[in-house]
C-alpha cells in the first residue's frame, strides 16, 4: 500500500481510525527513509525521520469530512 492509497483512504475514516493511518503512514515514511541509501546511520537520523515524517504530515493534511478539532478542555479531560 502507497502513501496515496492511505491518504485516498483517510477522508472516510472515524477519529480512532484516522489515529492509526497516521500512525501506518508514520511507519510507512519511517521505512522509506530508512532504505534511503542517502541517510547517515549516525544517533540524529531517528531526529531526521521523525521531522521528516511531521513535516510530510502537516504539508499534506487528511481531509475528513465532519472533523471538528478538539477543545482544550476536551484535550486536557483525556489525560
Amino acid at each position: 500500500m502507497t502513501m496515496q492509497d492511505l491518504l485516498r483512504e483517510a477522508a472516510q475514516l472515524s477519529p480512532k481510525e484516522q489515529l492509526q493511518l497516521a500512525t501506518q503512514l508514520l511507519r510507512l515514511v519511517d521505512r522509506q527513509l530508512s532504505n534511503s541509501s542517502a541517510l547517515k546511520s549516525s544517533s540524529s537520523t531517528h531526529i531526521d525521520t521523525e521531522e521528516n515524517s511531521i513535516g510530510y504530515l502537516l504539508a499534506h493534511p487528511i481531509s475528513v469530512r465532519n472533523f471538528k478539532p478538539l477543545s482544550r478542555d476536551e484535550i486536557y479531560e483525556r489525560c
